[in-house]
């Protein structure tokens, strides 16, 4: 059993629509005026939180050594803790996506990780693995929601609109964290990861696809729209080490590819999983040239580079 805080009660009109169309498991949507105390929860029972501010009543919630530490977001947030074993939280780490979970997500992120934690049933250390986090970079690894992505692209199968996934390659961030450390190589992932989230949609889901690559998924686009916008996103990018990182001969030779596919989602059949999508962008990635970018448009499951305007 999840008890889902909301701030607003679109909030949970939202939510609770996505829920039921992912058959999710038992679920209690409460306002947050409404919401139990820490205390009165039963023992199998989860606290989550969500909206795109988290307000005061909502931080009453949280035990008090977590009040002030990233609990106040203007993001879409959900945080998640076990009433059995409160104190475990303080020493869970510094991502503490063990035993604690505090994430901006997009409202369907939100929905497709509430319908994986609740789809499974398991024990919870076993649910809060599966919300796919790179704990070296903090993003979320699209390789471990691939179950989410799925359910989204079934469930929207036959929509007239679009779905572009595109992966981000950087060339050179591997010698990065050779030549700097892991630390400045998580930095500049990080760094790149934000760039690109500054130029998408509140919806877009931006995560780690590989120790040198950013993936990128964004819906309810037109095919038209695909390689002006990310043709754009290209000309934007500024791949470079983090502040404060001594320049090496191998940064002048950061670069990066774009691999692409588009999904006609009117005409998707069922079972187009989200590993065939992410396999097709890692093969439009070794047709890309290093220095270009390469838009495949995926139509009845055959891949079509487009040819550039």
């Amino acid at each position: 059993m999840i008890v889902l805080v909301c701030r607003h009660p679109e909030t949970k009109r939202m939510v609770s629509t996505a829920l039921v169309t992912l058959r999710a498991g038992p679920l209690e949507l409460v306002l947050a005026d409404q919401a139990p105390r820490l205390s009165e929860l039963g023992e199998c029972c989860t606290l989550a939180i969500v909206g795109t501010e988290i307000g005061e009543s909502e931080v009453q919630q949280v035990p008090r050594y977590l009040r002030g530490k990233r609990c106040i977001r203007t993001t879409p947030t959900i945080l998640l803790f076990d009433p059995r074993s409160p104190q475990k939280l303080s020493t869970a780490g510094s991502l503490g996506y063990d035993d604690f979970a505090e994430l901006p997500l997009s409202a369907q992120e939100l929905t497709a990780r509430l319908g994986l934690l609740l789809g499974r049933g398991a024990r919870r250390r076993q649910a809060l693995a599966l919300t796919g986090v790179d704990l070296a970079t903090g993003l979320r690894d699209v390789n471990k929601l691939t179950p989410a992505l799925s359910i989204l692209l079934e469930n929207e199968r036959g929509a007239r609109s679009h779905i572009l996934a595109a992966s981000i390659r950087f060339d050179g961030a591997l010698e990065i964290e050779q030549s700097h450390g892991s630390g400045v190589y998580a930095a500049f992932m990080s760094q790149m990861a934000a760039e690109i989230r500054g130029q998408c949609q509140p919806l877009d889901l931006v995560a780690w696809g590989g120790p040198d690559r950013i993936t990128l998924i964004r819906g309810q686009v037109r095919p038209e729209e695909c390689r002006p916008w990310l043709d754009a996103l290209a000309a934007k990018l500024r791949p470079r080490p983090p502040e404060g990182a001594k320049a090496t001969e191998a940064d002048a030779r950061l670069e990066f590819t774009i691999g692409a596919v588009g999904i006609d989602r009117a005409r998707a059949v069922p079972g187009h999983d989200a590993k065939a999508v992410l396999a097709r962008i890692d093969a439009a990635l070794l047709q890309a040239d290093c220095t270009q970018t390469l838009l495949a448009f995926l139509q009845d499951d055959q891949a079509q580079p487009c040819q550039a305007a």
